[in-house]
């Protein structure tokens, strides 16, 4: 009997494994997303370790100066330092099972579906965890004893609200636009660093900013574009937006959704926080930071496993990482707050 010869398309050159090209697209596909959908990873300290359970990082306070009289020994000046460690948080991981595994890897929209979700899983889970500890470092003491901390701004404008908020977005706009200005000249006090300086707000007073027809006036220095409702820069800072912001006060179980019984901070995974990265942000509005502010510690880049299963005649694949997240220089951070209002949704007891 002659033997038929069947291509296999997921056979890499003439290896025995035919599924190899898929997995191997796939893992492509899952990285490609993940930095794609991923706002924060590059706006800040990141430090790669090979093993271990985190890593330090060590700062250095500032030089004393003094006059010399002539005949005096100089003995020097101590310079204070301090050092910060952040840990690798437990492999967090996003999964699908695949059944008729051949089938379903060579459509092309199925097995980039796969990929996008789970990247996106992870891409969030990481946006997440890194804007809460800026929010976390706004509200740190100094690193260095003598140094600066985190920095509050606080106004009830910065939402729109008829009993004590903004009047509408221009009055929203305008606000956040003044303390924009604040928060510029609180940073060159404090000397942060002017390289980078970000600021990350919610889509509702990002779109509030871009339809304010004054900060886009070319005469006074404006950008961005109406015709794409964009703004890029505000007062030296550039301005993101991101729905990765919460609105609780993640630290308490008792927010529920209505009709559901259970924590949605650890069951519904909209809301899942790392227990170490819980912060109250039912007041916050924007974050202003550099990237000196937080750091993160990354063990295991974004990676792809798979390992079929003989009694479920299926497909396992995994997506996962393996970072941890810190404060590293609070004085780098600021925090734009509510004053009495606040951003729990109605839907929540």
């Amino acid at each position: 009997m002659s033997t038929y010869n069947l291509t296999r398309t997921g056979r890499n050159n003439a290896g025995t494994n035919v599924k190899e090209n898929f997995y191997q697209v796939m893992a492509e596909e899952i990285k490609m997303t993940f930095e794609e959908n991923n706002t924060m990873m590059s706006k800040h300290t990141v430090q790669t370790i090979p093993n271990g359970t985190g890593a330090d990082f060590d700062f250095m306070g500032t030089a004393k100066v003094q006059y010399h009289t002539p005949g005096i020994e100089i003995n020097g000046e101590q310079i204070l330092s301090a050092r910060r460690k952040i840990f690798v948080d437990d492999l967090l991981l996003a999964s699908v099972s695949i059944a008729k595994i051949d089938e379903a890897m060579q459509n092309y929209s199925k097995r980039q579906g796969y990929a996008k979700e789970m990247a996106n899983a992870l891409a969030k889970r990481a946006d997440i965890h890194i804007i809460n500890n800026l929010a976390k470092a706004a509200r740190s003491a100094a690193t260095v004893t003598g140094g600066f901390g985190g920095t509050l701004i606080e106004s009830d404008k910065f939402k729109i609200d008829a009993a004590a908020g903004a009047a509408d977005v221009k009055d929203q706009s305008e606000e956040f636009y003044t303390a924009l200005n604040e928060a510029k000249k609180i940073f060159l006090e404090k000397n942060v660093p002017s390289g980078s300086w970000y600021v990350l707000v919610r889509p509702q007073l990002y779109m509030s900013l871009a339809q304010n027809k004054d900060l886009h006036n070319e005469l006074w220095g404006g950008n961005g574009t109406i015709t794409e409702g964009n703004i890029i820069k505000l007062a030296g800072f550039q301005i993101f937006t991101t729905n990765h912001l919460g609105l609780l006060d993640q630290t308490k179980v008792q927010y529920k959704p209505s009709g559901v019984s259970t924590d949605p901070l650890i069951a519904n995974p909209e809301y899942f926080v790392g227990s170490n990265h819980l912060v109250d942000l039912s007041k916050t509005i924007a974050l202003a930071w550099t990237p000196e502010t937080v750091g993160t510690v990354k063990l295991l880049d974004v990676e792809l496993e798979s390992d079929y299963e003989v009694r479920y005649k299926s497909t396992l694949v995994t997506a996962t990482y393996a970072m941890g997240h810190g404060v590293l220089r609070p004085e780098c951070a600021l925090e734009f707050k509510l004053k009495t209002l606040n951003n729990t949704p109605a839907t929540y007891a």
